[in-house]
This record gives structure tokens, sequence and C-alpha cells, in this order.
């Protein structure tokens, strides 16, 4: 009798992302980050990302989630010649982070003729390209500046609490106002009323939060129907929360009340990631649009009392004009330098 003999098909494992850049396989990449939305289902994984978006919020969520992947430690990342003009330079033997960067093509139709528009131009087509960058860390030279303003060190000062919350208040596409409210909710949207409505009495640092999560809802939900439990109103929740979550954060205001143990139940414990993957990128590009406008309108806050700039002093000097004495601001307002962060088109 013949013994049958089963010999055990060895798998080929599957490549690292760092192999996978190495070759820049685009479709193993994709594939890599697909299957990694998985790992986002575990709350302190999630919450990572999170924080990642926060420092990185001019990239998008596959970008943001391929520097986690490659150094969970980065802080500002910049290509190489972008370093040199901040006057600093990338260590020798530095180990590049790769990310998506848009390039520009020109569309040609099915017999390669290039397609042009209506007004006779070349139509473009946008495609991405992995380009190396380097994190702050891996780099000696001038110090930049600060990419955050610690806003919970003046919250104590009520001038500037009512500043920063006029200040978010302008970006709100609705009207807001700090009522008493009979329930149990901190804040909510009314969706047929059009309004932002605040408890009055939360305390400095939780107004701002709600009024944070609730400008989330005004904008992204803003004619919502979902009622409370059902599949849409969780989703809106967990997108309002990360939201305001990631500007928190990024605003410096204490975020260690947060929590997101429900991911897992929200995605039908993981049988819905394409939704998660939607929402990371729903969440990711609202904060960057929160972040970006908050900064401008908190920057104008912080440098009302700043001292006149040179132009002006030989102006007044030149009309003989007595100088005032210049003024300190309470607090220097800084934002990161632009050349820190990739163009705003990222993939």
């Amino acid at each position: 009798m013949l013994e049958k003999s089963f010999v055990q098909e060895k798998k080929t494992p599957k490549p690292s992302l760092s192999e996978v850049i190495k070759k820049k396989d685009y479709k193993g990449l994709s594939e890599h980050l697909e299957e990694g939305i998985k790992d986002y289902l575990d709350s302190d994984t999630f919450q990572n990302y999170l924080d990642f978006v926060s420092k990185f919020h001019k990239y998008s969520q596959k970008n943001v989630r391929l520097i986690l992947a490659q150094k969970p430690t980065a802080r500002y990342v910049a290509e190489f010649q972008s370093w040199k003009k901040l006057e600093r330079h990338v260590r020798k033997g530095s180990k590049a982070i790769y990310v998506y960067a848009p390039y520009f093509k020109d569309k040609v139709d099915k017999e390669g003729n290039k397609v042009t528009d209506e007004n006779g131009e070349i139509v473009k087509e946008t495609r991405y390209f992995l380009t190396p960058v380097f994190d702050v860390s891996q780099t000696e030279g001038k110090e930049i500046p600060k990419p955050v303003y610690n806003l919970s060190e003046d919250m104590n000062d009520s001038k500037k609490f009512t500043q920063t919350y006029k200040a978010l208040v302008e970006l709100s596409p609705v009207p807001v106002s700090i009522q008493p409210i009979t329930n149990e909710a901190n804040g909510y949207y009314d969706p047929a009323k059009k309004e932002i409505v605040v408890r009055q009495g939360l305390g400095e640092i939780m107004t701002l939060k709600v009024l944070l999560h609730e400008l989330t809802h005004a904008t992204l939900h803003t004619d919502s129907q979902a009622f409370f439990g059902d599949p849409t109103y969780r989703r809106q929740e967990f997108e309002a929360e990360s939201v305001a979550y990631i500007v928190s954060n990024h605003l410096g205001l204490d975020t260690s009340d947060y929590s997101f143990g429900y991911l897992s139940s929200w995605t039908d414990q993981g049988n819905k990631l394409e939704e998660l993957t939607t929402s990371l990128e729903t969440i990711t590009t609202q904060a960057k649009g929160l972040i970006e406008r908050a900064d401008q309108l908190l920057n104008r806050v912080y440098t009302l009392d700043a001292p006149k700039n040179k132009f002006e002093e030989r102006l007044a000097r030149a009309r003989g004009q007595e100088l005032p004495e210049p003024r300190t601001p309470s607090k220097e307002y800084e934002v990161a330098d632009p050349k820190v962060h990739r163009p705003t088109k990222t993939l």
C-alpha cells in the first residue's frame, strides 16, 4: 500500500512596508494600507493616529498613516531641500520617510492624443509618486518655530478665553449661543433651526471642546435626520468626536478625557471597514480645514498687542511723529513654517 505524502506548500511571506516602498510597488502599498486599516479598530492605535493628524494636518489620511507606520516618533517632516532653506541639514545616514506627492501629466485619449478643454488648454491629470522626507529629529541646525500654541496656558485669563471662543464662533456656519440645557447633553447642533447651543457653566476648556464637536456636526451633518442609537448617528458622533480631539490637541487643550473604546462596535466588529476608511478621510479633511482657519484667526488674536513693524516705525519717524512705546505680546504666538509640510494637495 502506497502511503500518500503531503507536502505543505510554503506560503510566500508578505513583503514588509519598507520592502514595498523600496520596490516602488504602488499596488502593493495600496493593499498594505487597505489591510492595515484593521489595526485602527484598536482604540489606542486609533487615538495615536488622531494625535498624528493634529501634527500633520496638511497631509491626507494615507500619508499620515504612512508616516506613522514608518516613524511613529515623527514630529515635523520636510524634504531635504526644504530643511536646507530652514538652515538645517539632514544627518548623514538618516533613513528617509516616504510619502505620496502629486505631479501633473498631460491627459491623453485612447489614440494617444492630448485632451484639451473648451478653451483649447491641455487637460492635466494628477498622479502621485513616492518622495522622501525627513523628520526634524534627523536634522541639525537652526531652531524652527514652535508648530502649535498652547491655549490651556491662557484659559485662566478670561479675556483670552473670550477671544478664543469668539474666534471659533467665527468659524461656525450657524449661530452659536451658551444657554442652560435641560437634558444631560453638554451641547447640540439643531439641524432644523440651524443653530449650535453649548451648555452654560461647563468651564473654559470644556466649552471650547464641545463647541468644536458641534462645529463638526454643523459643517458635515448639516441636514442630518439621524436619531440616537442608529448606525448613522453613531458614525456622525464618531466623526465629530474625532475632529474635536484632533483640533483640541492641536490647540493644546487637554484631551485626556476622550475615549474611543466604542470604535469596534461602531464598525460591526470590523465588518464595515470601508466605512471606517471613508470616515478617516472625512475626519482628516475636516480637521485640516478647522485647524487652518483657527490658526489664521488665533494668529490675529495673539498678535493684537504686538509691537509696530519696522516700516511703520520708519514712516512715523519720517513724519516727525512721536513713537508710542511698543507693547509686548502677552503670549508669543507661532505657527509652523509652511515649508515643514508637503503641499496641501497630497493623496
